[in-house]
């Protein structure tokens, strides 16, 4: 912009941090900017990390403590936990606190366990991490874990599904997939592409 009256041409635009194929829209007033985050961290050749977020309101944190530790407790992952209010704790190859920079560890990461919030969805998928989505009855949460199975990037658990035996089955069933986290790698690439804050200030 080079005036702030300028501000008022773009009353009518609308932009979707997002792209075309999670949010398909054909309106010649919208325009799609992907993802706001830069300097995304080239993914590692090993990934042995599974993350887990899933904010407030959906799964409450002892549940998701409780099902997620069940499900990969012992395994060759190494799982990190993340909540608000948890107690900071490691036992065998799982770990919980209250936050975690994910950024450093979702370019090691093979699956991102989240409640389909616009930021953790767009998290996992710039740095290619398939997604596993249980979004309870919030609509904007359920709109994004469908538009990721559509899209061949994750699975959708629902509140009920979520027990470590339905973790554990649909993890693996993406973690051995490849096609999943390519498809996750596409889209990130795609979000990353289409300019960000740059496309509402140009």
């Amino acid at each position: 912009l080079t005036s702030c009256l300028e501000l008022f041409d773009l009353a009518e635009k609308k932009f979707i941090p997002s792209c075309k194929e999670l949010e398909p829209m054909e309106d010649p007033k919208v325009s799609f900017c992907g993802t706001f985050k830069s300097n995304v961290t080239a993914a590692s050749t090993v990934r042995d990390k599974v993350l887990v977020y899933m904010g407030n309101g959906t799964i409450s944190q002892r549940k998701m403590v409780k099902e997620v530790s069940r499900a990969f407790e012992n395994t060759e992952y190494q799982v990190y936990i993340a909540g608000q209010g948890l107690k900071e704790q490691i036992f065998n190859n799982i770990h919980i606190a209250p936050f975690f920079n994910f950024d450093a560890y979702l370019p090691e990461s093979v699956l991102f366990i989240n409640h389909g919030g616009q930021n953790s969805i767009a998290d996992g998928l710039v740095y290619g991490v398939p997604l596993l989505v249980c979004a309870g009855k919030v609509f904007e949460r359920k709109y994004n874990a469908q538009s990721i199975v559509k899209a061949g990037a994750g699975e959708e658990l629902t509140v009920a599904e979520f027990t470590s035996e339905e973790i554990r089955r649909v993890a693996l069933q993406i973690i051995n997939n490849p096609d999943y986290q390519r498809n996750a790698c596409r889209i990130g690439q795609e979000l990353t592409s289409l300019g960000g804050g740059s496309v509402i200030t140009s």
